[in-house]
C-alpha cells in the first residue's frame, strides 16, 4: 500500500517538478551569442506574456509555420522570453528577472521581437503580432544582413519589385 502511494505521489508530482524547471529557466545572452557566433547565426528573442492574445496567436501560428521554423533553425538561435516566468537573464551588465530585462530594453508592448548579432548588439526590433508572410520577410531582412544598409520598408519594396518581375 505504501509503495503504491509513493508511485501515485511521484506520478502526480513529477509533472509539477518539470513545470517548475521550465518556469525558472535562466537565459545567458553572452553564452548564447557565443553559440550564435560559432554557428554563424543571429539571436532572436521573442518577448511575450501570459494573457496576451496576440502573443499566443504568434506562438501558435507564425512561429509554428514550417517555413518559419526552417528559417529560424537555419539562421537564428530562438529564445522565448516569457516575462511572467521566473528565471534570470544575464546580458552585458544586466542580471535580473525576465520582466526587468524587458523593461531594461524599454519593451512595454507584447509581443516584441528583438534580433541580436553575435556581439550581443541589437540589430533590429519590432513590436506587435506579425503574420507569417511579414514575419518571413523580417527574418530574411535580418539574416541577409540588409539591416546594415537599408531600412525594412526599403527591403520590402525591393522584394515586391523582384516579385513583379
Amino acid at each position: 500500500m505504501v509503495g503504491g502511494m509513493r508511485i501515485l505521489f511521484a506520478f502526480y508530482l513529477l509533472p509539477l517538478i518539470v513545470l517548475a524547471a521550465n518556469l525558472s529557466e535562466n537565459i545567458n545572452i553572452h553564452q548564447l551569442s557565443l553559440e550564435a557566433w560559432k554557428a554563424n547565426k543571429y539571436l532572436f528573442l521573442f518577448f511575450h506574456k501570459e494573457g496576451c492574445g496576440y502573443c499566443e496567436r504568434m506562438l501558435d501560428e507564425s512561429l509554428k509555420n514550417r517555413d518559419i521554423k526552417s528559417k529560424l533553425t537555419k539562421d537564428f538561435i530562438f529564445i522565448k522570453v516569457d516575462i511572467d516566468e521566473q528565471g534570470v537573464v544575464e546580458y552585458r551588465d544586466f542580471n535580473g528577472t525576465k520582466h526587468a530585462f524587458a523593461k531594461s530594453l524599454k519593451i512595454g508592448l507584447y509581443p516584441s521581437l528583438i534580433f541580436m548579432d553575435q556581439n550581443n548588439t541589437i540589430v533590429y526590433g519590432v513590436v506587435g503580432y506579425r503574420k507569417v508572410e511579414e514575419f518571413s520577410k523580417i527574418l530574411d531582412y535580418v539574416s541577409s544582413g540588409n539591416y546594415k544598409t537599408i531600412d525594412f520598408e526599403s527591403f520590402e519594396s525591393i522584394l515586391e519589385f523582384e516579385e513583379d518581375d
